[in-house]
């Protein structure tokens, strides 16, 4: 259940970083869910992925940066950005 909850987290991320969103956006939400087949038990936790990423995205950034300071963030590919910024997310709330 968690590993499909991060899977539709990234997606999600992935078209928020398309449609240069920095932030949340409870309609976006609405409208990935219209259009992707997002199981009911896996809504809660995915949705607090993706508020938790996009909503401490410095901290998420700044935190990557100094545990891998020969990789800036621009070096980084968009998925792996997007993995690790979950990841990093995860561990900081745990």
């Amino acid at each position: 259940m968690n590993t499909a909850a991060r899977e539709f987290s990234l997606q999600f991320l992935y078209q928020c970083r398309a449609d240069k969103l920095q932030f949340f956006s409870e309609p976006h939400w609405k409208e990935f869910l219209k259009h992707h087949q997002v199981p009911a038990k896996v809504r809660p936790f995915s949705e607090s992925l993706c508020r938790g990423v996009l909503n401490d995205l410095q901290r998420l950034n700044d935190e990557i940066e100094r545990s891998s300071p020969e990789w800036s963030i621009a070096r980084i590919a968009l998925i792996d950005l997007l993995v690790l910024q979950i990841a990093c997310f995860e561990l900081l709330e745990s």
